[in-house]
């Protein structure tokens, strides 16, 4: 239609300050100075006269009143028509693809297959449009009754919260029926008949699924069955299945339980699929033997980490993590509980440079002070007179000094002399072992938590143990590190060579690791070793000598794939050890990822994903750890959670 206007008289514009005019055109009505309004919005409209002018009133479906004062008689009834009329236009179109969407929704509620959201979000997008168009009711009046019938079905699923959860019901009724089935096509794949939760997982069939698992509950299982299932239930040519694990013992069990018919589905490594792609694409690469090896690699980096012990300035840095920030430290007090402090405490494993497992970040201090100072002690040795009674176990101190016969005994409690609030019956124990060297006549030697959150611990403890008579005979730590503690050097390298492969894959710079670790919560103990890192990867660096480690494997392949160098046949991603992921294979299924392909993603509990490196270095926390998000898990076998519409991309 051509656009209808009519014009305010300028009296009552200069009197009310109303629109100057007033357009209706094809869709919507616009007043000078105001935004459009939809005539699908519109509820109703009103043309009042008084006794020289005319009132136009359009009041919408939200509640909205727009009015223009001063419009002759016939121009507002001629507006108020064509408003009508252009309604009624609308509702003709709108009927059309109202009925359509009704159509849709209802092949979509009958469908036998499960539902994806990437295929569903068009469907609700197009639903909430529709309804949107119809909200208001001069439109609606105008539809036929089929239409009108039409919206009333269609219209609670223009709400997301609602078609999704109509959607997640629907899927949980396929993936029951689909159980039996799942069962049946395992058969002769599995040893045992899959239990409800790994069929459940099996079944689901998300754009991303994150199946978590833990140990021993049948992850290899989830795998093999679902290639099972894809291939004999669902149609799918084995050769659009890729499986991809961690390790080659993994890739070889998994290959090796499928029999036959699933025998043409693709089982990889990362690194191995890696080679593939750019030998397709390019040529095979000159591969280092580091990358062949990962004992190799671990060696090469605890050759370097000694080369950087014998330095004097470079095995400072060595010394200095190893000693001083070899553990996240936390104090009793940062905890609400003690069982929370506890099991921080395990996961550290606090081992000194004599080798013994204590139980508190502060007893690790005492007795690697004690240790580089020459000083023997016995950890935890019983006391020797008889202290047991029905409220306490014999009483074993935290150190003794046989050469001195000192005890030293650390205690939870802040200045005030105070537990952590949380700890009952702490306080009467301090005073039972204080009791005891008193009864006794033996010498203790007290330290407190919060000498060690105000690092004066050494210097207090340095003190007591001068004035007791104690002699110090300091040993070097690299001494110590070559002849005692030989495992650190071990696990440090072990510490480096993961987070080389996660910092490479990533394709993180030195500037930005520096960063984070100027901005993470730790920032001592982050840039310490950051002191080492960066020395060691120089060196590895030189000694690939410009061949390709798996690293630069992963990180190719990936580029080739989006540079649409090497044309994916998969629809089907299967991810074993998913916990393991780093932002370079994680870029590795992006690239992979499109229109219709699903990942399917086993690993161990959710938490472990986003801990990655984190609990030993803080800094690389965030690298590698985008993943789809996921629902909890249910405790004792696998999880399936259905997860985002896509693998979202790696961390920039």
């Amino acid at each position: 239609m051509p656009p209808i206007t009519a014009a305010s008289a300028t009296l009552v514009r200069l009197l009310t300050g109303g629109p100057a005019d007033i357009v209706v055109e094809r869709g919507v009505i616009r007043f000078t100075g105001r935004a459009a309004v939809p005539l699908g919005a519109i509820e109703r409209i009103e043309a009042r006269p008084s006794w020289f002018w005319t009132r136009l009133t359009v009041l919408e479906a939200g509640g909205a009143v727009h009015a223009i004062r001063g419009l002759a008689r016939d121009d507002a009834q001629r507006l108020a028509a064509a408003v009508r009329e252009e309604a009624a236009r609308a509702a003709g179109e709108v009927a059309a693809e109202l009925l359509q969407l009704d159509e849709r929704l209802a092949g979509y509620h009958a469908s036998d297959r499960y539902r994806r959201r990437s295929a569903s979000a068009q469907l609700q997008a197009d639903i909430a449009t529709a309804v949107q168009r119809c909200s208001g009711a001069l439109l609606r009046s105008h539809l036929p009754p089929d239409a009108t019938e039409a919206l009333a079905r269609i219209r609670p699923f223009a709400s997301p919260a609602v078609f999704e959860r109509a959607r997640e019901a629907a899927n949980d009724r396929f993936v029951a029926a689909s159980m039996p089935a799942v069962a049946q096509a395992a058969a002769g794949v599995l040893a045992n008949s899959p239990t409800d939760e790994q069929a459940e997982a099996i079944a689901t069939d998300e754009d991303a699924t994150l199946v978590l698992a833990g140990a021993g509950t049948g992850k290899t299982a989830v795998i093999t069955g679902k290639v099972a299932h894809l291939v004999r239930n669902e149609g799918v040519p084995p050769g659009e299945i890729l499986v991809l694990a961690f390790n080659r013992k993994a890739a070889e069990e998994i290959r090796e339980r499928l029999p036959g018919d699933l025998a043409d589905a693709k089982v990889a490594t990362f690194h191995a699929f890696g080679l593939r792609i750019i030998a397709d694409a390019k040529g095979a690469p000159a591969l280092s033997k580091l990358a062949e090896d990962e004992a190799k690699l671990i060696a090469a980096i605890d050759a370097i980490l000694v080369e950087l012990l014998a330095d004097p300035w470079q095995g400072r840095a060595v010394t200095e993590f190893i000693e001083r920030h070899r553990s996240d430290y936390r104090s009793q007090f940062d905890f609400e509980t003690p069982g929370a402090y506890y099991d921080h405490v395990r996961r550290s494993e606090l081992r000194t440079l004599a080798g013994d497992l204590v139980k508190s970040f502060e007893e690790l201090e005492i007795a690697n002070f004690l240790t580089l100072n020459g000083v023997r002690y016995d950890y935890e040795r019983p006391y020797p007179v008889e202290t047991a009674t029905a409220w306490h176990r014999q009483y074993r101190p935290d150190f003794h000094l046989p050469d001195h016969d000192l005890y030293i005994e650390h205690f939870a409690l802040d200045r005030d002399g105070r537990p952590p609030a949380a700890w009952r019956g702490y306080a009467e124990g301090v005073a039972w072992k204080q009791g005891i060297h008193e009864r006794y006549g033996t010498t203790l030697i007290e330290t407190y938590s919060w000498q060690r959150r105000e690092g004066v611990l050494r210097e207090r403890l340095r003190e007591q143990l001068a004035e007791a008579g104690v002699t110090f005979e300091p040993v070097p730590m690299e001494t110590l590190l070559r002849d005692l503690a030989r495992w650190l050097i071990s696990w440090l390298a072990q510490l480096t060579a993961t987070v080389l492969s996660h910092v490479k894959t990533s394709g993180i710079s030195p500037e930005t690791l520096r960063a984070r670790a100027r901005s993470s919560a730790d920032r001592a103990r982050s840039e310490a070793f950051l002191d080492i890192f960066e020395q060691v990867l120089a060196r590895y660096e030189s000694m690939l000598g410009g061949e390709k480690d798996f690293h630069d494997l992963i990180n190719d392949a990936a580029a080739h794939i989006r540079e649409d160098r090497w044309p994916s046949p998969y629809r089907y991603m299967l991810v074993d050890e998913f916990q393991d992921i780093s932002a370079g294979r994680m870029a590795l299924l992006q690239a992979l990822s499109g229109p219709g392909v699903a990942h399917f993603l086993v690993g161990d509990d959710w938490q472990s994903i986003y801990r990655f490196a984190g609990s030993d270095v803080a800094l690389v926390r965030d690298v590698g750890t985008t993943s789809a998000t996921c629902a909890s898990a249910r405790s004792g076998g696998p999880s399936a959670s259905r997860a985002a519409s896509s693998i979202p991309p790696p961390p920039s």
